[in-house]
């Protein structure tokens, strides 16, 4: 007896397969290895799944502003001094994204005994944890949806005093910060460009966290194991630059600094070392932007209102990374839908195609500089310092 082993509308086991998906989707999800996305306020990605249960277009997440007030002392009593939470709303629009693995056909199936569904698992799988994680790096480097089709990315510019453009030198000497990227590797003097003076460096690094230290609301840092550290992204030639450091503060120092033993070894899963109270991630994705002598698209960070050019491109021959500086709730990832598997059969029915559809968004998190404050208008990064230095490609 012929049996259908495909296309079956059994939601039992479209369940079961859009179970299995998600979780290898997230299996090859970086950024939710070492405890960067959790679904509380103590994350530095926040993930949210209110909207999979009820309608709705848009999550609002709370962001927490730490305490400021002094307490009381011997024999005080609380009452009358509590302060107040100051909890601001965020809102995160979600929305639709999809895609489809279709079979060849009958004589292509006939040559092999493939695993239609776990092959199609596996690629489709892939493919979402490659595209929720390139829209969460960009969303907290202030970047954009990859085309106009997809609104998945919450499309939301660093913020003014969220920002630095500058670099140091590999024996360790800070340049003056400057304004543009188009400006990064132009010397104070002369007329050579000279991106060796504006590299990653461990003086950055620590110019960085002072700054997420001393805004207002200063940036929360991740607690573990009683330590409390902030998280840096950082490209592989941005680390390298790190690695060719002298002088007393350079490599050696951030590998001593983070060769503890014991439960609190800072040298996490995933992490380069740990300089400053701060955890140095090596990531691939963090974007980088080649100039090449015109405003490309590729060429700049900063695009203009029709998204056609860039407005601020780099220097002809110079490449500029940017590095993410991350305090807790930096990012949201907010779920309108999970990701649903179906299956069906095209062509007369002679062709198995499987299908995920899903539903989310993703933004960086950002505050109201309103006074009072308004609890919807967002206008300050609340925890993501966007960090643009040059490198220097192998």
């Amino acid at each position: 007896m012929a049996t259908t082993t495909f296309g079956t509308a059994d939601p039992r086991t479209q369940t079961k397969w859009s179970k299995k998906l998600f979780e290898y989707a997230l299996l090859n999800m970086e950024l939710t290895q070492g405890g960067l996305m959790g679904d509380g306020s103590d994350n530095v990605i926040q993930v949210a799944n209110e909207l999979t249960k009820g309608a709705g277009d848009k999550v609002v997440f709370k962001i927490r502003k730490p305490l400021t007030g002094a307490g009381v002392g011997d024999d005080g009593i609380t009452s009358g001094y509590s302060e107040a939470l100051s909890i601001m709303n965020f809102r995160v629009p979600v929305h639709e994204r999809k895609h489809s693995v279709a079979s060849s056909g009958p004589m292509s199936e006939k040559r092999t005994d493939t695993d239609i569904r776990g092959e199609a698992r596996d690629a489709l799988g892939d493919w979402l944890a490659e595209k929720m994680e390139n829209d969460l790096v960009a969303a907290l480097a202030g970047l954009y949806n990859e085309s106009s089709a997809i609104s998945t990315v919450n499309e939301l510019k660093p913020s003014a005093s969220r920002k630095y453009f500058g670099g140091q030198s590999i024996s360790g000497s800070l340049a003056p910060a400057r304004t543009y990227d188009a400006s990064l590797g132009y010397p104070i003097a002369g007329s050579a460009w000279q991106p060796q003076c504006y590299l990653m460096g461990t003086r950055v690094i620590s110019l960085i966290k002072r700054k997420a230290q001393l805004v207002a609301p200063k940036f929360r840092p991740v607690k573990i194991g009683g330590k409390k550290y902030f998280v840096m992204l950082l490209h592989p030639f941005q680390v390298k630059a790190l690695r060719q450091e002298t002088g007393a503060t350079g490599w050696a120092q951030i590998q001593a600094a983070a060769n503890v033993r014991g439960e609190t070894n800072p040298l996490f899963s995933g992490a380069v070392g740990v300089w400053d109270g701060v955890i140095l991630r090596e990531y691939e994705r963090v974007p980088t932007r080649l100039g090449a002598g015109s405003d490309g698209l590729a060429e700049g960070f900063l695009l203009n209102t029709g998204k056609t050019a860039t407005t601020d491109p780099a220097h002809t021959g110079i490449t500029i990374a940017r590095a993410l500086f991350l305090g807790m709730q930096a990012a949201c990832l907010a779920w309108g839908k999970m990701p649903t598997w179906t299956e069906d059969l095209e062509d007369v029915r002679t062709k198995p195609i499987v299908a995920l559809d899903c539903i989310y968004g993703a933004s960086k998190t950002q505050f109201s500089l309103h006074t009072p404050p308004s609890t919807d208008t967002a206008q300050e990064d609340f925890a993501v310092w966007i960090v643009d230095t040059c490198v220097q490609p192998d």
